[in-house]
């Protein structure tokens, strides 16, 4: 019975020690007992043949004589160690994918962000540089209408003076005119 009972622990990765002093009168015993055959309700047992895993029970018996005195139970869901631990691989692996999924979307926003900044700092190099050629442009057309402008002050300067030369010419013309009449006369 206890070697059945640590073959049936051993195979599940639960390990047990029986106790070492027995005494002719008294025996301690641990038995395994599967719910199987202790439960009958037909739910569970298609929720266990579903799953494939049956829980069991650990009962540890004292006897005294033939007839147990005291038995005390201990409930086991039938999950080995192994089980659990790569229950606990999985979910660390599905972390580090969503993990990784974020950081490759993580990679690829701030790629496009980058992408996206590299083309508005061109494009703002750009501006600034079709800004400065127009004002480079601004700057030489302003010259060149004070240049113009100049230019015409003299030309009005000129025509201004031609004018008071040619009224002047034409006052002693009609003064010459007046003295020729008056010569004429006489």
């Amino acid at each position: 019975m206890e070697a059945a009972a640590s073959v049936a622990l051993a195979a599940r990765g639960i390990s047990l020690t029986m106790p070492s002093s027995q005494s002719q009168s008294s025996r301690k015993e641990w038995r395994v007992v599967s719910d199987h055959h202790t439960q009958n309700s037909g739910n569970e047992d298609l929720d266990r043949s579903k799953l494939g895993q049956g829980d069991e029970r650990l009962i540890y018996e004292v006897h005294q004589g033939r007839e147990p005195v005291n038995a005390e139970f201990f409930t086991i869901d039938g999950v080995s160690d192994h089980e659990l631990h790569l229950d606990e691989v999985v979910k660390q692996r599905e972390q580090l994918q969503h993990l990784e999924v974020n950081l490759k979307a993580r990679l690829i926003a701030r790629s496009e962000v980058i992408g996206i900044q590299e083309r508005f700092e061109s494009q703002i190099k750009e501006h600034i540089t079709s800004n400065v050629n127009l004002q480079e442009q601004l700057h030489e057309r302003e010259k060149t209408i004070m240049d113009l402008q100049r230019t015409l002050d003299d030309k009005d300067k000129e025509l201004h003076s031609i004018r008071l030369d040619h009224e002047a010419a034409w006052a002693k013309e009609d003064l010459l005119r007046e003295q020729n009449k008056e010569l004429a006369t006489f």
